[in-house]
């Protein structure tokens, strides 16, 4: 735990900058903190990274870091416990234990975008540990942990929900004096999910209206979402995990007959979870990458486990006791460093591109206080009449100019001040201008800042863009 902390804070070295929905946590945990939450604007209501962001909003500018720096610390250490847990369950010796937990570890590092999504500040990284922290618990037979842990994913995503509350039904059986604790997390789940809605927007149910609102790119307008939810799962999984988890297939079947539970139940768990984000896809919510990252996770510790599995089974056919498991061992790497080669040149043509796109939104965001700074100031900016910016950029604007999410509008007929930038890089600027009073008044970085009131800024002020 420790040593994930500290990697997260180290990752702050570099340019940093939060995204979408981590902006909007920032911004409600400063509302909470002053007691003044609104959350009509914005991303779905997400309970945990607010309890967090209340706290951190107290050290005002600081704010943003801090939650990249638990987001992160939580990626590594779903990283660290997906290696663990696949070392645990591999049960072959310490040599292939190690290979298994390597593989699973790594393999959940280099997923198709998972570095990508925490440095950003999303909190998937959290729930995968959360979740695979929970099933060591259970393991381990702290059970009562195993729920708070469960409690804790339960906070970060709905679809948390039902395997939450199969075991609390399943511990309320067997384990009577968890029954208290049971009811008032689960209580506490609900109160904290909905509540806060009825406080920000008086809608009990605006996450799920908002959730069911899906962007352009989302797998819900595809002919067929839930193909294209299982599509674009499989394509996040390295290969030589998915290699490895049709080897944990086998070995799930033979740990049925001998009734071994915990890489079958793994595998349930894994399916279900995958089936019920491809159900709500098929429903119209939005089917997101991050919402794959728990079946993405438990198919890499699976993978690792069927590989360590495999050469188990390998070294028991070799002839030879005191050679067999380093002999496995090194036919295993060699297979799967001919399985990793293609794999591993694509990953690495994709590093510069990804590094680009950190940089550029770190960039982003390090000018955006400069923009309002060069435009007025917040005071001279809201004195203008109603900010306006890009749909992924209203939480951050939001958050420097010190206001709630829904007084920074989208529409630049409303405008007083229009703040455009393209929202990634390469993107076409937002947002679209749609007609011709406004003159530009500020510039800073990828930021051009446009005004339809009267201005002390007679030209543009420019700065030298960031090299992105």
């Amino acid at each position: 735990m420790l040593a994930c902390l500290g990697a997260g804070a180290l990752t702050l070295l570099l340019p940093s900058a939060p995204t979408y929905d981590p902006w909007a946590w920032i911004n409600w945990g400063r509302e909470v903190a002053g007691g003044d939450l609104s959350t009509v604007a914005g991303p779905s209501w997400k309970p945990l990274p607010v309890l967090l962001t209340t706290p951190f909003s107290l050290a005002g500018g600081a704010a943003p870091e801090l939650w990249l720096w638990i987001a992160r610390a939580g990626g590594f250490l779903a990283v660290a416990m997906a290696a663990r847990l696949a070392a645990r369950l591999t049960g072959r010796g310490a040599a292939l234990g190690t290979v298994a937990g390597v593989l699973a570890g790594a393999s959940l590092l280099v997923c198709d975008g998972y570095v990508y999504t925490m440095a950003l500040g999303n909190s998937e990284g959290l729930l995968v540990a959360f979740v695979l922290w929970g099933v060591e618990r259970h393991l381990d037979a702290r059970r009562g942990q195993a729920f708070v842990l469960g409690l804790l994913a339960a906070l970060l995503r709905p679809e948390a929900w039902p395997f939450l509350g199969l075991y609390a039904l399943w511990l309320w059986w067997v384990e009577p004096a968890l029954r208290a604790r049971i009811a008032l997390g689960l209580a506490a789940v609900a109160a904290l999910w909905f509540g806060p809605e009825l406080w920000g927007s008086g809608e009990l149910l605006r996450s799920a209206t908002r959730a069911n609102d899906p962007t352009a790119l989302s797998p819900a307008f595809a002919d067929r979402p839930a193909l294209a939810v299982l599509a674009r799962a499989a394509a996040t999984v390295p290969p030589p995990a998915l290699i490895g988890l049709a080897f944990a297939v086998v070995a799930a079947i033979a740990d049925v007959r001998a009734r071994r539970a915990p890489v079958p139940a793994l595998l349930g768990v894994g399916a279900a979870w995958l089936g019920l984000v491809a159900m709500m896809t098929e429903a119209g919510y939005s089917g997101n990458f991050r919402y794959l990252l728990v079946p993405v996770a438990l198919a890499c510790v699976l993978g690792g486990v069927g590989w360590g599995r495999a050469l188990g089974a390998l070294a028991r056919l070799l002839p030879g006791p005191p050679a067999r498991p380093a002999v496995a061992t090194a036919v295993g790497l060699a297979l799967l460093a001919a399985v990793s080669v293609p794999f591993a040149g694509r990953l690495v043509e994709g590093v510069p591109r990804e590094a680009a796109k950190l940089r550029y939104e770190a960039a982003l965001y390090d000018s955006l206080a400069l923009a309002v700074d060069r435009a007025g100031g917040p005071a001279g900016v809201l004195a203008c009449g109603p900010p306006v910016a890009g749909d992924y950029q209203v939480p951050g604007l939001a958050w420097t100019l010190g206001v709630h999410g829904i007084d920074v509008r989208l529409d630049p007929r409303e405008a007083g001040m229009v703040f455009r930038a393209p929202p990634v890089i390469g993107a076409r600027p937002e947002p679209r201008l749609q007609f011709a009073r406004l003159r530009p008044v500020a510039r800073a970085g990828p930021w051009l800042v446009l005004a339809s009131c009267r201005s002390r800024a007679d030209s543009v002020r420019r700065e030298q863009r960031p090299a992105s």
